[in-house]
């Protein structure tokens, strides 16, 4: 994972500058397969991933448009932002394409609030359809 750090400052600022959540997901150091963002001053950011082990990865976090709604919002130093960046790399969840294909198919991920919410279902639908057409290492 790349430190995060370098995207809390700016040429323009002299002090703290927060980072966007697109720098944090790109400081992981995946391939990112497609991403949705559901909703306007607030929702669900989803993200498909694949990191150079060959796992595949789902991300699904919430945002808002304040500092007591949005986690990257209220952070309001270096270590605030490592923490979140951290928060969000150990709630990827992580599997094979096989694994992959089972967790989506699988009831518990069918039966969660996030299959139910407008544009979830396909985000993972087109997850499944992605996985489709790949080759089995």
């Amino acid at each position: 994972m790349k430190d995060i750090a370098n995207f809390c400052t700016s040429p323009y600022y002299s002090d703290f500058t927060t980072p966007s959540y697109g720098d944090i997901i790109n400081s992981f150091e995946c391939e990112s397969i497609f991403s949705e963002i559901l909703g306007s001053y607030q929702g669900d950011e989803l993200h498909f991933l694949k990191d150079k082990d060959g796992r595949y990865g789902i991300l699904v976090f919430g945002y808002g448009s304040c500092s007591y709604c949005d986690a990257l919002e209220g952070c309001s130093s270096v270590q605030d932002v490592k923490d979140l960046q951290e928060s969000l790399f150990g709630s990827i969840e992580w599997g094979t394409k096989e694994e992959t294909i089972e967790r989506i198919n699988g009831a518990e991920k069918r039966n969660a609030w996030t299959w139910h919410e407008t544009g979830t279902k396909e985000f993972y639908l087109k997850i499944l359809e992605y996985l489709s057409g790949v080759k089995n290492d």
